[in-house]
Order: C-alpha cells, then structure tokens, then sequence
C-alpha cells in the first residue's frame, strides 16, 4: 500500500521530515528535536490509514522526533468503558502506553456517543496539550462522521490540528497494488490475466461509495 498510490498522503510525511531535518539541522546534531502535531486521517476503509500510521511511527523514531516509535492501535469502541469511571481509565491508559509513540484511534467518531464517550473526549482533550512532543495521537474514520466528530467539542480542532485525506485509489492504483501483493505471495498472472486485470479494478472503482 505504501508503495502504491497516496502520493498527496506521502508528500505530506516527507513535509513533515523535512522540517525535522532542517531544524536538526539550524539546533546541531545532538539537538532535540520533536513533533508537537495530532493528526486526523480521514477516508474510506481500505485506503491505507492504519498502514501509514504504523509506518509513521517508524519513521518519526528513526529520525529522532520519537523516542520510542511504538505503534497503539484502539478502536473507539475499547476506550468507551461499561461504568463510571472506567472510561477515564481506559483513555489515561492508552496514552500511558502511547508514550514516546503513536496513538492511533480508529473509528474515532464512535467517541461521540453518549456520556461515557464523551468522558472519553474530555479525558484525552487536556492529555493532547499537556502532553504535546510527547506522544502522537491520530484519529481516522470516514470524512463526514469525522467532521461531526471534530465539532462535537471545542477542544478537539485545536488540539488535532493536521487533517490528512486518504483518496481512494484509482484503478491503476489498485492495480499494481493487486500485482505487488500476487508477487509477494508467489502467485504470477498469465499475460492475458494481465491485460484483462483492469476489468475488474474499475469495477471495484466504479462501485465504491462515498462517506
């Protein structure tokens, strides 16, 4: 996925590393140097939010602007808990473990319901400023559901200040997508295979729907 496609979403990243390189560069080698950004990533499934995340995390710590690079991954649905109490727990906790690395919530938007995930909303709003450079947070989910989202309190805006958007791919995009993965696996397509492989991505295309 990665290497297929994204090419807005991978402009974006290399933005980003460039300007830790270039302050590394003005403060010295030994400088300090880290990423006082939340991210919202927004599109349909399947366009590669959850992969780019993780590789995001890799990257931030090879370059120095994480320390640890690790990569936690919860759906909304995890952090909201059963009683009064344990939602406020189950945020502390995840950033807990997020730091030096990444937190990244899917479905986000889940949040928004109820008390209980507005307990969760209100938890994690202060967390993401009082804990700024120490831990990233991204929030992805569809686009509208993740405007509403990002509405449903005043805090969240600020605090998740890069909005990212993941297009769907285009049918040469999967294309290749679909040969990369064959190849990993071991399979090999006939040349006529190859030649009618367009068919049925732009039918996949064609049908998808947009959130």
């Amino acid at each position: 996925i990665w290497e297929s496609g994204l090419d807005t979403v991978k402009n974006e990243v290399r933005r980003i590393i460039d300007e830790i390189h270039l302050a590394q560069e003005e403060q010295g080698p030994e400088a300090k140097v880290t990423i006082r950004d939340h991210y919202v990533f927004t599109g349909n499934p399947g366009t590669g939010k959850t992969t780019v995340s993780r590789k995001f995390a890799e990257i931030l710590a090879a370059v120095g602007a994480l320390p640890k690079g690790q990569f936690i991954e919860m759906d909304a649905s995890k952090l909201i808990g059963q009683y009064m109490g344990d939602t406020e727990k189950n945020v502390r906790d995840a950033v807990d473990r997020a730091m030096g690395g990444i937190l990244f919530i899917d479905e986000a938007y889940g949040l928004a319901n109820g008390q209980y995930g507005q307990d969760a909303i209100n938890t994690l709003v202060p967390l993401l400023e009082n804990h700024k450079g120490e831990f990233v947070c991204i929030v992805a989910g569809y686009k509208r559901e993740m405007n509403d989202f990002m509405n449903s309190n005043t805090g969240l805006a600020s605090r998740f200040n890069k909005p990212i958007d993941f297009p769907d791919y285009k049918p040469e995009e999967l294309e290749k997508i679909f040969l990369l993965n064959a190849d990993k696996a071991g399979f090999a397509l006939t040349d006529d295979a190859k030649e009618k492989l367009h068919i049925p991505m732009e039918r996949m295309y064609n049908r998808r729907t947009e959130q």
